[in-house]
């Protein structure tokens, strides 16, 4: 769950009958809906590793464990109100809307737990984890006497570096390339 849109592509392949690597890697897109946020671009790299609960594990799908790391890079543009010529704080001959540039990084590790629904060579993965965040904030060419920018998502306002408490929560729908046996017996 993340207020970013993105285009996103993984890769799961087993090392054995429980275990297995996934990895993804998104594109991040200017938003669909109304955000202070303009031109989003960026991309976002997760690696996991799943430890599945049932003997079967990988190719029967079913509950599973997974560590797992996360890397954001966002860089979007930002409008808003600055006050120009100004003598301190609220104290300005007038305000006015400009634009600048923030980017930011975040690096998240997370414990999820979720279930891998498969039917023939489709999968329905549900998910969910708790775990944290370190973010780094950066602004361009913002004017003085602005606002603090202010992020819900990701509890942080104005440049610096965050550590924060973080939440992942999420659906996936894939396709089997190869038969899931077919492939664990090259394996073992």
């Amino acid at each position: 769950m993340d207020p970013l849109t993105s285009i996103q592509f993984a890769l799961e392949h087993p090392l054995n009958s429980r275990i297995s690597l996934q990895h993804e890697l998104g594109y991040i897109i200017p938003s669909a809906y109304e955000s202070e946020n303009k031109n989003d671009r960026g991309w976002r790299i997760r690696n996991e590793i799943r430890f599945y609960f049932n003997p079967a594990g990988y190719p029967e799908g079913g509950g599973y464990l997974a560590p797992e790391f996360l890397f954001i890079h966002s860089r979007f543009e930002r409008n808003e109100m600055f006050g120009r010529d100004c003598s301190g704080d609220f104290n300005c001959a007038y305000y006015q809307y400009m634009d600048y540039t923030m980017q930011k990084q975040v690096y998240a590790l997370h414990l999820k737990i979720g279930y891998q629904f498969v039917i023939e060579r489709f999968a329905i993965d549900l998910y969910s984890g708790l775990g944290y965040r370190h973010v780094k904030v950066k602004s361009f060419n913002k004017p003085p006497n602005g606002p603090e920018y202010w992020d819900l998502f990701y509890f942080q306002k104005d440049d610096g570096f965050y550590d924060l408490p973080s939440m992942s929560l999420g659906m996936k729908i894939g396709y089997f390339l190869q038969d899931r046996r077919k492939q664990l017996q090259h394996i073992q």
